[in-house]
């Protein structure tokens, strides 16, 4: 028997997206009693995988909401994308972080802001998820 672990995300606007989290193989004529189920390793090496599909998700549909100025709705460069180490209850996991530009109507909102926003910054500040 061969098992595929899909994962779908449907965002706020529709689109899906599809993650292969993990494969397991379990061979009917070799497997022993304690190959029936889900082994703690492969349900480590799983639940890692789709921690990591669930973030990268969260953090482009961020990061794609804070696009948008708040003052003229226009849509704001991206300045640069910065690697982040995120700490979860699952593990530390290093994901790619845009810097947002201010925007060319000089809203206040960019003026407090100073340089280009990290959207992730915002919702992580100590970099890590709330639960830890």
């Amino acid at each position: 028997m061969e098992v595929r672990i899909i994962v779908e995300t449907t965002f706020e606007n529709g689109t899906t997206k599809r993650h292969r989290v993990g494969y397991l193989s379990r061979p009917f004529r070799r497997t022993q009693p304690e190959g029936f189920g889900l082994l703690l390793e492969d349900a480590k090496i799983i639940l890692r995988q789709l921690q990591n599909a669930i973030l990268r998700d969260q953090i482009e549909e961020i990061s794609a909401a804070s696009r948008i100025c708040p003052d003229c709705d226009g849509v704001r460069a991206i300045h640069d994308y910065r690697s982040r180490v995120l700490d979860t209850l699952f593990g530390r996991f290093k994901v790619k972080a845009p810097r947002i530009r201010c925007c060319a109507c000089n809203a206040k909102s960019d003026v407090v802001l100073g340089g280009p926003l990290s959207p992730l910054a915002r919702f992580f500040p100590d970099r890590s998820t709330p639960e830890m």
